[in-house]
């Protein structure tokens, strides 16, 4: 069943509710050096896989960009 999320401000259709680390995957994004964002709570890495995208939710992800 397709899903409405904020995602980073915008509005997104996603197939169905994703775990966090299906959210990267078919974002496609590395999840080493990122940061989630849930409905302004922030979620561990470790708990990534655990954590579900559901309708409504308001997703931020962050990334970490080495630099000098």
């Amino acid at each position: 069943m397709e899903i409405v999320i904020t995602l980073n401000g915008k509005k997104t259709k996603l197939p169905r509710s994703l775990n966090l680390c299906e959210l990267l995957l078919a974002l496609a994004i590395s999840n080493h050096g990122v940061v989630i964002e849930k409905n302004r709570t922030i979620i561990l890495a470790k708990d990534f896989i655990n954590t579900f995208v559901e309708e409504h939710d308001e997703i931020e992800i962050l990334t970490m960009v080495d630099g000098g």
